[in-house]
């Protein structure tokens, strides 16, 4: 894969109906590998990434939902990228822990 994105909500990095089934709630994140690919086929996924048309079943996207990942990477990279900060080494391994934080709102009752 050339990069990955693993997300909890329809979008990300400004595309806002990148998996449309996708929910905060649902327990599960959204993990959308994209491989390598010619301008063709790069300017199609594009195209539908801007247009909110689903691009999960293209050949050139590796798409899945789950609640445990482990992710590893075959070159040396010295940390993750997370929401465009430097995240943790690799391997990583994440896990949903659904209904884990408890967030108080004014009028909440705890």
């Amino acid at each position: 894969l050339l990069f990955f994105l693993l997300i909890n909500t329809t979008g990300s990095g400004g595309f806002t109906d990148l998996v449309l089934d996708a929910r905060i709630n649902d327990g599960f994140l959204d993990f959308i590998g994209f491989k390598p690919s010619g301008i063709p086929e790069l300017t199609n996924l594009i195209s539908k990434m801007l247009t909110g048309q689903d691009f999960t079943n293209e050949k050139n996207i590796l798409y899945f939902r789950t609640d445990h990942l482990m992710i590893d990477c075959l070159d040396p990279i010295d940390h993750s990228n997370v929401d465009g900060e430097i995240g943790p080494s690799f391997p990583l391994t994440i896990n949903v822990h659904p209904l884990h934080i408890r967030v108080m709102t004014a009028g909440s009752n705890l």
